[in-house]
């Protein structure tokens, strides 16, 4: 699958926020790197299990709190340092109102680069 072609179905919007990624009876915090209305590129020192189901829960804002969601293992990258891993989340399961704030972090988002 070419990532690229993935990244262009939704608009990905820089952040970076802390994301809690639950499964397998584990929770391991994670950073995210950009965000869309598809799904979360985490960076972490976890390698996670591909086409796996995993819980996460994350605050895009202070006055936008708690989003939780079930989301799957699309891909994973190996960067040059041995213990971090970018992985490709692509959301499974979110109720239309978590999927109604994030597309209204990635819209102000945008808005804002644009003012750049």
């Amino acid at each position: 699958m070419n990532h690229g072609d993935e990244r262009r179905k939704s608009y990905r919007a820089n952040c970076n926020l802390n994301v809690g990624v639950s499964g397998d009876g584990k929770e391991v915090r994670a950073e995210s790197l950009d965000i869309s209305e598809t799904g979360f590129k985490l960076r972490s020192h976890r390698r996670f299990v591909p086409d796996t189901r995993y819980e996460l829960s994350f605050t895009l804002s202070p006055e936008v709190a708690n989003i939780d969601c079930v989301a799957t293992v699309a891909w994973i990258n190996k960067i040059d340092d041995p213990d971090i891993f970018l992985t490709g989340f692509t959301f499974s399961e979110m109720s239309q109102e978590n999927l109604l704030k994030i597309r209204q972090f990635i819209e102000e988002k945008g808005n804002s680069q644009d003012d750049i």
